[in-house]
């Protein structure tokens, strides 16, 4: 089951540069160009698909490396 965290917020393809920022315990998720801090729409959705995806019986996922979701 593919996702994409990024477009299942809204975001575009392609789309401007988002970064994980600020304190590794507590980072921001934040679009480099604008500074807009998308953190809190992350967070509702990733809430939300993991209830979703728990409900599947998945026994793993595979992440891409460097993706900032």
């Amino acid at each position: 089951m593919p996702v994409c965290p990024e477009v299942e917020i809204g975001l575009g393809v392609p789309r401007d540069t988002i970064r994980l920022v600020g304190d590794a315990a507590a980072p921001r998720l934040v679009v480099e160009k604008t500074g807009d801090d998308l953190t809190a729409r992350m967070r509702r959705y990733a809430r939300a698909r993991t209830r979703e995806l728990e409900s599947l019986d998945l026994h793993g996922y595979v992440l891409k490396r460097g993706s900032p979701s």
